[in-house]
């Protein structure tokens, strides 16, 4: 297991349609300027992919429980060179109470703490800031939250 970099959005509001659209277009207007060529075409000429758009891969079923579907989902795609993985948990309130309060409820979103794992988090949540209050964590292995903003 590695280490994360993490983005909570404290929020009720977590519709999947609504969440997946705002993020997957975060990355998408971050990344879109840098694509000079179709990926297609730059592999046929031989060129270099060093940015790819985000592909989102759909919550997953439980193995153990085929009647749960998960409401974690991922954005996969490439930055500067670096293919990232984005993980969305719209599911897990509970791993927010030790750090944001009993009663909290949000959205987490966990990216490997590498290359340019704060400037990509920190972009999302900007975006997310509509959402509810965003709070940033370079480093899963502290507890040293950094809110995004004063606007919310």
């Amino acid at each position: 297991m590695g280490v994360d970099t993490k983005g909570v959005i404290l929020t009720s509001k977590k519709d999947f349609w609504e969440v997946r659209q705002t993020i997957g277009h975060a990355l998408y207007k971050a990344i879109r300027p840098h694509i000079e060529m179709p990926e297609w075409r730059a592999k046929r000429e031989g060129a270099d992919v060093n940015w790819k758009l985000p592909e989102m891969l759909a919550p997953l079923q439980s193995y153990s429980d085929p009647e749960y579907i998960s409401r974690s989902f991922q954005f996969i795609f490439k930055w500067n060179g670096e293919e990232r993985i984005l993980w969305v948990h719209t599911d897990c309130d509970c791993d927010l109470q030790a750090s944001f309060g009993e009663d909290s409820e949000g959205i987490i979103l966990s990216l490997g703490m590498w290359g340019s794992s704060e400037e990509i988090m920190k972009m999302v949540l900007e975006d997310m800031k509509g959402f509810g209050e965003c709070y940033f964590l370079l480093s899963d292995v502290n507890d040293d939250w950094e809110k995004i903003g004063d606007d919310v």
